[in-house]
């Protein structure tokens, strides 16, 4: 019985000073943010890979800033891998925008925000939290990077299967690796809340029911991304 004893005093003791259970992916709400205080990057990946990153830079205050933007139109290919000429510069190059993460050259602590894996980021749906169902990821096609969910390969996802998401695109490779993604038609950034309080987990959102974003091709693709130089700091 000595081991009970001991679980029960355990249990006790965790609900006396406050820890409570995880909560539930469902109990999370959400609350809109404003859009140009982040800026979505497919960076350089590190490991034996070398696979590129998703990560999310928010602006939280204007003390410092936080990255600048560029247009990044040198050596971009075009799909069917040939050089664009500077004459004759194809759209996918001339979208391209290069990021500067200005937040690597100071302590950004209180300034800036860095997301870099599902712990600050994931997807959301009209249906709700799906993070659980479908993994944020950079993956390179023709020439750019796409930012698609891919489904998560647990037993219990009903969506292991499909197809995966896709969020947005980069229109090109910048030249030091860290390439701006633009989202597509329908999908923003909004902030996760629970019981009323802000969390810092950010949400790739969209208000479709997620059975809708993965048929046909997870859904259309931006064409005529809006380039801004630098973000707003006010």
């Amino acid at each position: 019985m000595q081991p009970l004893r001991l679980a029960i005093t355990a249990a006790a003791a965790l609900t006396f000073f406050g820890v409570m259970p995880r909560a539930n992916a469902q109990d999370f709400g959400n609350v809109e943010v404003d859009q140009e205080n982040f800026v979505l990057v497919a960076a350089p990946g590190g490991g034996l890979l070398g696979r590129p990153q998703f990560m999310i830079i928010e602006q939280k205050t204007n003390a410092q800033q936080c990255w600048g933007e560029s247009e990044s139109i040198d050596q971009v290919p075009f799909i069917d891998g040939s050089e664009a000429a500077d004459e004759s510069i194809n759209e996918l190059a001339a979208s391209t925008v290069q990021i500067e993460p200005l937040l690597l050259n100071f302590n950004f602590s209180g300034i800036c925000g860095r997301s870099t894996d599902s712990n600050g980021y994931s997807i959301r749906t009209g249906d709700g939290d799906a993070g659980s169902s479908f993994n944020l990821e950079i993956k390179e096609q023709d020439g750019e990077y796409m930012l698609i969910g891919r489904p998560s390969s647990f037993p219990a996802n009903p969506y292991r299967g499909s197809s995966p998401i896709y969020l947005g695109r980069t229109f090109g490779q910048a030249n030091n690796g860290f390439t701006k993604i633009f989202l597509n038609s329908g999908w923003r950034l909004t902030r996760r809340s629970l019981d009323g309080r802000t969390l810092g987990h950010v949400y790739l959102t969209h208000d479709a029911p997620l059975g809708n974003l993965i048929a046909p091709n997870g859904g259309p693709t931006v064409k005529n991304p809006q380039v801004l130089a630098n973000p707003p700091l006010d």
